[in-house]
């Protein structure tokens, strides 16, 4: 499946001040493994692609995580996929694809350090017109390299610049069709969004949609539907390190939420994975009639009985524990049983694609042998549960595993303040991943 993971939005390391102890960067990589493991592709906006927030300028600094890139093209399949419009003046429209990104970051009002650096690394390229890993990589990252000279005067960014520079040779030079595409659809407006579920929302969800409607109708006409614009209204105080009152910040999120949940049907409309929070505007049931949770919920301790000893294993692994070359070892050893996944998930009833998780993750668990785990359950990683509008639909007897397989989250949180990844998996069909 291709999935459009909004997890991936940088804005949501906001949910640290919102959740204590909460470590948003730390939940991204977890769920990043995952997919890798279960032979997911994940499709990314352009501007995920670029967010220093985000793992994936870092991780594309990692060789093994471009090696592991490879080995999934190798066989004919993507773990990273990237669809944006592609940025105007190029001719190459893979390499605009990827750029889009650094361009969008050279038309901020205020821009960080990190962002100044990426919209001059995306000036030089766009000037360019073409990459040539000779010149911007292998030779680029000397300091007499204009490439080299820029990074040189980030120092503090070093690392993210050549991560992007890494990745703009994968996006605009991979093999793979569907590796890079351009947007054939307008994402729209969050706006847009909003202003149709304002109709349909129960009294306090319309009311605070009300709220950001009249905030974003107060902005200048060049500024309207634009997030850095309401987030500078809501957040008070230097950019990125604002303090925000809890309910601005709850209004901001709603703004993200809104955002992404339109972002989703140009990037990836057949398949996504949208957050929620409990309390939050249920956008992505409004948008599509189908949705499926994966759950960051409360550890709590495992059942006695039920759950076979090779489950037990998986639910108190921690993928951050291992590189990534020891993941893509992994991945080649369970390849079959997820292909087998990834089919049912696809075209499989809701029974067929418990059977199939639950084969998968025994054979994931089958490698970690000698593997340390968490003798208790503490931050057990949520896989799958069907979707919570559904669940009077599924078989009970197949509700078990997924419901103690669902106990999941990096961190033991708040449960009033917990949040969830709403993935949309087929107008018609249940997900699971």
């Amino acid at each position: 499946m291709r999935y459009y993971a909004e997890w991936l939005d940088g804005e949501y390391v906001l949910l640290n001040q919102a959740v204590p102890g909460y470590d948003h960067f730390d939940t991204m990589e977890r769920a990043i493994r995952f997919h890798a493991l279960f032979g997911s592709t994940i499709v990314l906006s352009d501007v995920q692609m670029v967010d220093s927030k985000c793992p994936i300028p870092w991780l594309f600094h990692d060789k093994g995580f471009r090696t592991f890139l490879k080995e999934r093209q190798d066989r004919k399949r993507d773990f990273l996929a990237l669809v944006a419009v592609p940025a105007p003046g190029t001719k190459d429209e893979k390499l605009g694809v990827v750029l889009n990104g650094m361009k969008r970051m050279s038309d901020l009002k205020q821009m960080t350090s990190y962002e100044e650096a990426a919209a001059k690394l995306g000036e030089l390229l766009l000037k360019d017109g073409s990459f040539d890993f000779e010149k911007h990589l292998r030779l680029g990252i000397r300091p007499r390299d204009q490439f080299g000279r820029l990074i040189k005067s980030f120092p503090q960014h070093a690392r993210e610049l050549k991560g992007l520079l890494h990745a703009t040779d994968y996006f605009a030079g991979s093999p793979l069709q569907e590796t890079t595409l351009p947007s054939t659809r307008a994402s729209g407006s969050y706006v847009d969004i909003l202003e149709k579920a304002q109709a349909v929302m129960n009294e306090p969800q319309a009311n605070r949609i009300k709220n950001i409607l009249e905030i974003n109708d107060k902005l200048p006409k060049d500024q309207q539907g634009r997030r850095s614009a309401i987030r500078r209204i809501l957040g008070d105080g230097p950019w990125q390190h604002e303090p925000w009152s809890d309910k601005n910040l709850g209004l901001y999120l709603d703004v993200v939420h809104a955002w992404n949940c339109a972002n989703n049907l140009s990037v990836a409309p057949e398949a996504g994975s949208l957050y929620e929070s409990d309390d939050g505007l249920p956008l992505s049931r409004f948008e599509r009639s189908v949705t499926d949770t994966i759950g960051w919920f409360r550890g709590v301790p495992m059942p006695s009985t039920g759950l076979s000893e090779r489950i037990r294993r998986f639910l108190r692994w921690n993928p951050r524990t291992k590189n990534w070359k020891w993941i893509a070892a992994i991945a080649r050893e369970t390849q079959n049983s997820a292909e087998v996944l990834q089919r049912t998930l696809k075209t499989g009833t809701a029974e067929e694609q418990q059977d199939a998780l639950r084969v998968h993750a025994e054979r994931i668990a089958g490698c970690l042998v000698g593997v340390g785990v968490s003798p208790v359950p503490e931050f057990a990683w949520s896989i799958a549960e069907a979707g919570v509008a559904l669940w009077d639909k599924i078989p009970q007897e197949s509700v078990g595993i997924a419901k103690e397989i669902v106990r999941a989250t990096p961190l033991a949180i708040a449960s009033a303040k917990r949040m969830r990844i709403v993935n949309t998996i087929t107008n018609l069909g249940y997900g699971i991943l």
